[in-house]
């Protein structure tokens, strides 16, 4: 097989999986969330915030590592994920408290196409319903073990928006830097 064949094969395989490459470009839709909390929950640093995909895994972060601001009577925490290898559109952002607790995780189940496309913010909703291991079940294609879906009203909330974002030559598909780039 010729290389140039190769290269071919290879950008049109990244194109397939939702990653669009244009010469030195790497297109991928972002996932960019909001949570919202009242200002009278004093949320937990450590909680830690996934995105779980159906047949894929989960890419997570801290409640610490989001961007906060005041909105009103709510603290609001932004963060973002890259969206673009998801081979299923079955998809749930879960809030998992650091220290586990009676209700379980907050899950928010997303209705995201598998090659979304870009959109504004949606409304602001309150999880789905409150479960026990909802990440690995919802990556495993489980069933998940649901506690309640009866939520309290002081949970958080969330809302999103697709963006697709050029992370140029720099990113590898995996979406980590290469060794020895420069941030």
């Amino acid at each position: 097989m010729s290389r140039f064949f190769l290269h071919n094969f290879f950008a049109a395989f990244l194109c397939f999986l939702g990653v669009a490459c244009v010469g030195e470009e790497m297109i991928v839709p972002m996932f960019i969330f909001e949570l919202r909390i009242p200002k009278t929950q004093k949320p937990d640093p450590m909680t830690r915030i996934d995105l779980a995909v159906a047949d894929q895994g989960a890419n997570g972060t801290f409640l610490s590592a989001c961007k906060q601001r005041e909105e009103g009577g709510a603290l609001v925490f932004q963060s973002e994920f890259a969206l673009g290898e998801d081979p299923s559109s079955k998809r749930a952002l879960i809030v998992s408290p650091y220290l586990p607790t009676p209700t379980g995780e907050q899950v928010f189940l997303l209705p995201i196409p598998r090659r979304p496309k870009p959109r504004v913010f949606t409304e602001w909703q309150h999880p789905n319903f409150m479960a026990k291991g909802a990440g690995l079940a919802i990556m495993f294609n489980k069933k998940v073990d649901i506690v309640s879906t009866n939520i309290p009203p002081d949970c958080f909330e969330v809302r999103y928006k697709i963006e697709t974002r050029d992370l140029g030559p720099d990113w590898t598909p995996d979406m980590k830097r290469k060794s020895g780039s420069k941030k």
